[in-house]
């Protein structure tokens, strides 16, 4: 009982109403802090404002340009059923229950603890292993439907372990408020920057087991933390809310590691969902 309660006060003080934060580079008078933010998967099916069907999209072209490693009528599958794809990774961002009553606890995993922002919740390695797993019991009974839209799910939490800010359990409400979702908006403007154009996916990345996939990605993705959310770019951040300079600085701070985590979430996704067709697909 002493557990659900301190859960319970927990998440009752992450929804409590936040302030409203004002950037000066933005052209609205301004915007609520939410708990949420991950990269972005605002629509279903546009990747402009959904990094992580830009993330899995990629990897499904490094998968197809590959013809040692990965056999190309499991593209073919994944290009007929990628519709499906779509709605498992839009759903967890916006069901329950993937997304834990708004609160995204689920998204979160820090390796060093095995833990998420809220104490005693699910984190992302155990719920992403799980759906990897749901889906493959689906594909096994030619539920082909149900199998895509789970896969979508699981690629949906590897994606945001490959997000440093989940991987060190830092939310929107961690400070500077705000940060983190500001951040995943500049992440979509720049994305485009650093498609993998090769046929390299992670193959054989960590083994066998897709927790140990989320593991590793969650361990590299919070290695590079400190690159994007730091002394300069949390001040920065804050004196954003009255000079486009600043605004400007704390950009250009996180872009070069930004684009060493996209670069490397699209080849750890590549080898993620071949190690799904290895599990499943290839019996």
């Amino acid at each position: 009982m002493k557990k659900q309660l301190f859960a319970i006060s927990a998440f009752i003080t992450l929804v409590a109403p936040l302030p409203t934060v004002a950037l000066a580079h933005e052209k609205t008078e301004g915007h609520n802090v939410n708990i949420i933010q991950y990269w972005s998967a605002e629509d279903k099916h546009s990747e402009g404002v959904n990094s992580h069907l830009w993330i899995v999209n990629r990897a499904i072209d490094i998968m197809s340009r590959n013809t040692t490693r990965v056999k190309q009528d499991q593209v073919v599958l994944l290009n007929e059923w990628r519709t499906d794809v779509e709605n498992g990774i839009y759903s967890a961002d916006h069901e329950n229950p993937y997304y834990d009553n708004s609160t995204f606890a689920s998204h979160f995993y820090d390796p060093d603890d095995g833990s998420t922002y809220i104490p005693f919740a699910k984190q992302a390695k155990e719920t992403g292993a799980k759906y990897f797993k749901l889906a493959g019991e689906s594909y096994k009974n030619k539920d082909m439907k149900q199998a895509f839209f789970y896969l979508g799910v699981s690629l949906h939490y590897l994606g945001d372990v490959n997000q440093p800010m989940h991987a060190a359990n830092f939310t929107n409400l961690s400070y500077p408020q705000g940060f983190h979702s500001k951040y995943e908006n500049f992440v979509d403007t720049i994305k485009d920057n650093y498609k993998v154009m090769d046929g390299n996916g992670y193959w054989n990345w960590k083994g066998i087991h897709p927790e140990d996939w989320i593991h590793g990605a969650a361990v590299a993705a919070k290695q590079d933390f400190s690159g994007i959310v730091n002394r300069n770019t949390k001040s920065w951040f804050v004196q954003a809310a009255v000079s486009q300079s600043y605004a400007d600085k704390w950009r250009a701070e996180v872009t070069p590691m930004t684009g060493k985590r996209l670069i490397e979430a699209q080849r750890v996704t590549a080898g993620y969902i071949q190690l799904w067709f290895d599990t499943y697909g290839n019996r």
